[in-house]
Parts: structure tokens; sequence; C-alpha cells
């Protein structure tokens, strides 16, 4: 069979506006990417309540690891004009897909007033496919 052909058309990327009050810029992305190398956040916010799901087995990301990436995240996101003041208030190994929706539940339940998760993933395994689904279709988070 033949694919249906529609009409279309092709649309300019947004541009994003950076920096201070004093000092805005615009820019426009390259290759899909927008680059904040020297930017700071228009608006940046203050994050107070955040986790980490680690779904990587400890083997591979150490806790360790897991501190060294929390202190960089907190510096880069400070330079961007995103302070992070704490600590996240969950940080945890989780060990497999099935784990992902109760993972999400308990977090929405116990921390209401969370900012952020950052999940740490081995690669494009059943476990992204899951967490995508929880968060884009169930959830509606990003």
């Amino acid at each position: 069979q033949k694919m249906m052909e529609t009409p279309g058309r092709v649309l300019n990327p947004p541009k994003l506006e950076y920096g201070a009050r004093n000092n805005r810029t615009f820019t426009i992305p390259s290759q899909g990417v927008w680059d904040m190398r020297n930017k700071q956040f228009f608006e940046g916010i203050t994050i107070k309540d955040w986790a980490i799901a680690c779904f990587t087995p400890q083997q591979s990301v150490k806790p360790q690891d897991l501190m060294n990436f929390v202190d960089r995240l907190t510096q880069v996101s400070s330079d961007l004009g995103m302070r992070i003041l704490r600590e996240p208030c969950f940080c945890k190994y989780i060990h497999d897909a099935s784990n992902v929706m109760p993972m999400f539940n308990y977090i929405r339940n116990e921390f209401v007033d969370l900012q952020l998760i950052v999940v740490v993933l081995p690669g494009k395994t059943p476990v992204y496919a899951e967490v995508k689904r929880m968060g884009d279709s169930v959830l509606g988070i990003a």
C-alpha cells in the first residue's frame, strides 16, 4: 500500500531568552540543542525538594558517584541561576521496571512539595520505556 500524503510545513524553532534582567540574550537551537554554556536562566528558581531514583546497579554507579553527581549538579545549577538548597530528600537504588510505578507513587505521596526527580538509567532498557510511559502518560510530568 502507498502511504497517505498530506501537506505540511516546517516550523522555525522557538527562540529562548537567557540571562539576568540586565543581560538578556536570545538564542535558537543548533541541531535541536540549546547551548547553555556561559548563560544563565532568565528567571531561575530555587529547588528545595528533589529526589534521585537510580535504576543502574550499584556496581556500575556507586553511592560516591551519586554524591559527586549531586555536588556537580548543585554547582552547575547555581552557575545557571537555579539554586539547589539541599541534598535530595530521596536517593535510592531501584532494581527493575516493575518498581517504577511504586517508586513514583511513593515519592509523590511521601514528598508532596517535590520539584524535581532525577532518574538515573542504565541506557534504553525496559526501565527507560516504563519511566517514560509513567512520566508522560500516567503522571503528566517530564
